[in-house]
């Protein structure tokens, strides 16, 4: 009797072991990220965008002008498609080559996002636009993932996240202002952290990039500069954050949202 019922009772916990190997499997996180298809057209004002697949949340936003120099970039935003969907809009400014669009997609059990936009800065350089979160999102406390910037004006010194809840975009000497975004995430204990590279070259299209430590996830990417020289910025395909310069002989840092 005692080998029967402790035979049961092996099987029952090897079951049981193989059954929980598989939620993990199912319910693990993994982000991803996705590229518009196609490069903006180079009208000023131009627009690209890129949409995460069903099922996955956008949890970050960046744009990036290959060959523009000197930052020929409106930014770009979180914004929605004519059926509702969240997507990243990339804008192209005057004079600039077209313009990429990066979404961060993420399948995260339980994830509930919502996007803020911040209020327009003044005119005046470095002045602000603050994007704040909701405290709590489905009863969870909301944090911020990912942020965005963008301007009619070009005139962007970039984006950074304030943690645990805000994003703060900065604007350039002679612009008429900067508008940030804010991705606003929450799930069963969510932790999330900034994290920022060393200063690149000053030449045009010299990069600097930095990558999560261990046991976190990339989710937002984008970069900032106070001298107006951001070529754009975007998650490649080793979870680095990659930031491009625009020249003036100045430098740009990447700054990205880390999350577990």
């Amino acid at each position: 009797m005692c080998s029967l019922y402790c035979m049961i009772a092996v099987l029952t916990l090897v079951n049981t072991s193989k059954l929980f190997v598989t939620a993990d499997d199912v319910c693990g996180l993994g982000c991803h990220t996705v590229k518009s298809e196609r490069i903006s057209d180079t009208e000023d004002d131009a627009t690209i965008t890129a949409k995460c697949p069903v099922g996955e949340v956008m949890t970050g936003c960046s744009s990036y002008s290959p060959g523009s120099g000197h930052g020929k970039r409106d930014g770009e935003y979180f914004g929605e498609d004519d059926n509702g969907n969240t997507v990243c809009v990339a804008i192209n400014g005057g004079y600039g080559t077209g313009v990429y669009a990066y979404a961060r997609c993420c399948n995260w059990p339980n994830m509930k996002c919502e996007y803020v936009k911040g209020n327009t800065s003044t005119s005046a350089e470095d002045d602000g636009s603050f994007a704040v979160c909701p405290h709590k999102i489905n009863c969870m406390e909301a944090m911020v993932t990912g942020c965005s910037v963008k301007s009619a004006w070009k005139h962007l010194s970039g984006v950074k996240p304030v943690m645990p809840d805000m994003c703060q975009g900065y604007n350039e000497g002679g612009s008429k202002g900067v508008i940030a975004f804010a991705a606003c995430c929450s799930a069963p204990g969510l932790e999330c952290k900034r994290i920022a590279s060393v200063k690149s070259g000053g030449d045009v299209g010299d990069t600097t990039k930095v990558k999560c430590q261990e046991g976190f996830t990339m989710t937002g990417c984008n970069a900032r500069s106070p001298w107006l020289v951001i070529d754009g910025a975007y998650i490649d395909e080793d979870d680095n954050c990659v930031a491009f310069n625009g020249g003036n002989e100045k430098g740009v840092w990447a700054v990205a949202n880390c999350c577990k």
